[in-house]
């Protein structure tokens, strides 16, 4: 008899003989991630993009490092971001970058001091190459100003301090340059 019922008519039939299972399942099924949803905290997400200005082609192409394989510029640049995140000591590019974010709560980067907000930082921060000249520095923060202010501060930070470089390097060559010149 039961192979002539069509199987929604079946499914109907046992939702209306065990309805409070049924209920109570949908209850458990829906609440749990409402519930979850609403007691999280807030978060926001902020991203700063760099563009990476190439001067030559043979740095535009990329270039090997011993293992054959091609690095960008953007990830040469993520690698260095990296290693400059890495320098938590006070004055350092960390230090000096939340500094001038001028956060109402300062982190404090001392490794003695333990400050949670910074491994919070150090869990939310991200940074990657997009394309071959272009990588993003991406910050996930509970405080939506803090968290702007952050990337702003931490682009501004790479920037600058890649610049810096940028000019030791051009007054090293020109005064290699003007010494073999007197010679």
């Amino acid at each position: 008899m039961y192979r002539s019922i069509p199987i929604l008519y079946r499914m109907l039939e046992s939702l209306f003989r065990y309805r409070s299972l049924f209920l109570i399942s949908a209850v458990i099924v829906t609440g749990i991630p409402a519930v979850f949803l609403m007691t999280r905290k807030p978060s926001y997400t902020s991203t700063a993009l760099v563009q990476v200005v190439v001067e030559d082609v043979s740095t535009a192409l990329g270039d090997t490092k011993g293992s054959g394989s091609w690095v960008t510029v953007a990830q040469q640049n993520v690698n260095r971001f990296n290693d400059w995140m890495s320098d938590d000591s006070p004055g350092g590019f960390v230090d000096v970058a939340l500094q001038q974010a001028h956060l109402s709560r300062p982190i404090d980067v001392n490794p003695r001091s333990r400050d949670q907000r910074l491994v919070q930082l150090r869990k939310g921060l991200s940074f990657n190459a997009l394309s071959d000249t272009v990588f993003s520095i991406n910050l996930v923060w509970d405080n939506s100003p803090e968290c702007e202010q952050i990337v702003k501060s931490l682009q501004a930070g790479f920037i600058e301090r890649t610049g810096q470089e940028k000019q030791l390097i051009s007054a090293a060559v020109v005064q290699f340059l003007d010494g073999e010149l007197e010679k």
